[in-house]
C-alpha cells in the first residue's frame, strides 16, 4: 500500500515554497533596481546643475567658477610649465624629513591657518579651494595672497 496523498501534499508544499521564494526574489530585485535608478538619476542631476547656469541667471554671476564653461578643464586652473613649477615649489618641504601636505579648503578660515602653521614648520603645502561664494570670495582671495608669499 503506497501513500500517494502524502506525496501530493509534499509536492503542493514545494510548489508553494518556490512561488514564495520567487516572489521575494522579484521584490528584492525590483527594490535594488529602483534604488540604483534613483542613485544614477541623482548623480546626473548633480553633474548637470554644476555645468549649466540656472535659468534666468544674471550674466554677471556667470563668471563664478561653478558656472564657467571650462570648470572641469585643466586650462581653467592653469597649465603649463610655470604652473607645474609653482605647484612643485609650494609642495616641497623646506626642512629635513618634512612632509608634503595637501590641504583642502585652504582659503577658508581653518584651512588657511593650518596651511600657515605647516609652512612655518617647514612642511610643503599644496592648498586646494574652489572659491565658492558661501563665504565672501574676497576674504578667500586675500588669504590666498597671504599663503602665496
Amino acid at each position: 500500500m503506497a501513500t500517494p496523498p502524502e506525496t501530493t501534499k509534499l509536492e503542493r508544499y514545494n510548489s508553494y515554497l518556490r512561488r514564495v521564494s520567487s516572489t521575494k526574489l522579484l521584490a528584492a530585485s525590483s527594490k535594488l533596481l529602483f534604488r540604483t535608478t534613483l542613485l544614477i538619476a541623482l548623480v546626473l542631476v548633480f553633474f548637470f546643475t554644476i555645468n549649466y547656469p540656472p535659468i534666468g541667471a544674471d550674466r554677471n554671476l556667470l563668471n563664478t567658477p561653478m558656472h564657467n564653461p571650462h570648470f572641469l578643464s585643466a586650462a581653467f586652473y592653469g597649465s603649463g610649465a610655470a604652473w607645474e613649477k609653482q605647484v612643485r615649489l609650494s609642495s616641497t618641504p623646506r626642512r629635513p624629513n618634512g612632509f608634503s601636505v595637501l590641504v583642502t579648503g585652504a582659503a577658508g578660515f581653518v584651512g588657511s591657518h593650518c596651511s600657515l602653521a605647516l609652512k612655518k614648520r617647514g612642511d610643503g603645502v599644496l592648498g586646494l579651494d574652489n572659491f565658492n561664494s558661501y563665504y565672501d570670495p574676497s576674504l578667500k582671495r586675500a588669504r590666498q595672497k597671504l599663503l602665496s608669499r
